[in-house]
């Protein structure tokens, strides 16, 4: 069987979010499996291994900031009663406004953004202990892509008045490290801190990682950014060519190593768009009703 895990956004009173596992092989959802949280999610992520899935929540049940990373594992029958809520780690680690968490099911590890305290967590979902703390590295970090084949990761946020996407080997030690410009913001301070707020972090889907090609991906601003780690060289992409702007996040199809994002125009209608492999070429783009 495949499943799929959806997040949705509900309105009403409190702001909520229903997790649903639907089997793609007859798209039938599974209600029993399907979770109601009145905090707001920002990411979600699946174990291929297990089957388990993780949600990272930046706010409190009462919507201040705070949050936790929750696993739910496998089990229809126990996910909804026994998930395991990640707040604190032996009394002395604190989650803060997590905003991403991300599996290494290879190495069964879980990388999380503690986004408010400006550091990533490597935790073991075996042991259940912090392995390894990446701080003073990084502001902000609030988006983790996962390097299956070496157990390292790439990690979006801040550095000063510049983006950072930060590398790390399966250790959580810097390897590459690459800074972009975030002038558009429309900001002239040298503090990251004045440019961007928690409130208004980019999504956890603006970064993702080709394990076929060994190739990181991400979006800030107007352009793309592609990474070979096999021959280090970074391929950036102006989307204002092409009358589009803003990428809220990206993906990719291995079998041709494309890039899929969203993006919107200047009239702010949406459009799917796909990219070359190599970043350089503008292949297709689809209109999004909404």
């Amino acid at each position: 069987m495949v499943y799929v895990v959806l997040l949705y956004g509900l309105i009403g009173d409190n702001m909520a979010e229903l997790i649903k596992t639907i089997n793609m092989g007859d798209d039938i959802v599974i209600s029993t499996r399907n979770v109601f949280k009145s905090n707001s999610s920002k990411s979600i992520d699946i174990a291929q291994t297990t089957g388990s899935y993780v949600i990272a929540n930046p706010y409190n049940e009462d919507g201040t900031m705070g949050g936790n990373v929750t696993i739910y594992p496998p089990s229809q029958a126990m996910d909804i009663n026994y998930p395991l809520v990640l707040k604190s780690f032996r009394g002395t680690i604190d989650l803060y406004a997590p905003y991403d968490a991300k599996f290494d099911y290879i190495r069964k590890r879980l990388w999380i953004a503690d986004t408010g305290n400006n550091r990533v967590l490597i935790y073991n979902t075996g042991t259940q202990l912090i392995e390894t703390i990446i701080e003073n590295q990084i502001t902000y970090p609030h988006a983790i892509a996962v390097n299956l084949n070496t157990g390292g990761a790439f990690i979006k946020g801040y550095s000063g008045a510049y983006g950072l996407v930060y590398g790390a080997n399966v250790d959580g030690v810097q390897g590459n490290r690459f800074e972009f410009d975030i002038d558009m913001i429309g900001s002239s301070s040298t503090s990251s801190e004045d440019i961007v707020d928690l409130i208004t972090m980019p999504l956890a889907s603006t970064i993702c990682f080709d394990h076929v090609r060994d190739r990181c991906w991400w979006v800030y601003g107007n352009k793309s950014y592609m990474f070979d780690t096999r021959n280090q060289q970074v391929n950036s992409y102006d989307f204002t060519l092409n009358g589009l702007y803003s990428p809220r996040s990206i993906d990719l199809d291995y079998s041709s190593g494309n890039a899929i994002l969203i993006i919107k125009d200047i009239a702010s209608k949406w459009y799917m768009v796909q990219m070359s492999r190599d970043n350089n070429q503008y292949l297709a783009r689809a209109y999004i009703k909404g």
